[in-house]
């Protein structure tokens, strides 16, 4: 059974709302339209699909709006024409999946200015949080969030490749209960640890880690 914060259920008929949203029933696909858009409620993307962006695609979140899946990722940003995913007013709360089930993969994507979920006693700490969802994420950046991680993974595989986690508030990345690999990636300004992990099989090539504001990797539980 799907863990579902209450009241946080999603529909297709709530997707139905957001013009730039697109749902394809056939193929089991919810995907945004290629363009530049203003997201001022939070948009739920239910189970059995799969949630797709496109390169070139800048979502902005605005008023506490949050993006929650329970549906896989598949955002394919390209070297020349990244996804943006940022909250020019500073109260974008994020990125959440949970339980998704199949592979989430992020590529060329970046997070800019985000805070982490948190709406009627349902919080989160990650500004981008995986729960109970594999993760493939490569040449992405998250930068310059207010949450206490700008990214925590939760009892799921990961790898994280050559991306980049510069300006956390806390922590850069937080993981409980994963196993993965971080390869060739750079930490910047963590406001506390770069990499903490605390019940986790995790392998470290090729990082680079400058002023952390407390450790490099804190592996301590």
């Amino acid at each position: 059974e799907r863990y579902r914060p209450e009241g946080l259920d999603g529909t297709i008929k709530d997707i139905a709302k957001f013009q730039f949203v697109k749902v394809d029933q056939q193929s089991h696909e919810i995907s945004i339209k290629p363009g530049e858009w203003d997201m001022d409620k939070s948009l739920i993307i239910p189970p059995q699909y799969k949630f797709k962006v496109s390169a070139g695609t800048k979502i902005n979140l605005k008023n506490n709006a949050f993006i929650l899946s329970y549906s896989p990722l598949e955002f394919l940003g390209t070297k020349e024409n990244h996804i943006l995913i940022r909250s020019d007013d500073n109260s974008g709360q994020g990125l959440v999946v949970l339980r998704a089930g199949e592979t989430s993969k992020i590529e060329h994507t970046h997070f800019e200015g985000l805070r982490s979920a948190d709406k009627d006693g349902w919080k989160m700490t990650g500004a981008v949080t995986f729960y109970e969802s594999p993760l493939e994420m490569s040449h992405s950046e998250i930068s310059n969030n207010e949450s206490e991680d700008a990214l925590n993974i939760v009892r799921s595989s990961f790898s994280v490749r050559d991306s980049v986690f510069s300006g956390a508030f806390s922590d850069s990345i937080d993981i409980d209960f994963g196993e993965g690999v971080i390869e060739n990636s750079k930490f910047e300004h963590s406001g506390n640890d770069a990499i903490d992990v605390s019940g986790t099989k995790i392998g470290l090539k090729n990082i680079e880690i400058s002023f952390a504001g407390d450790k490099g990797i804190s592996a301590g539980e």
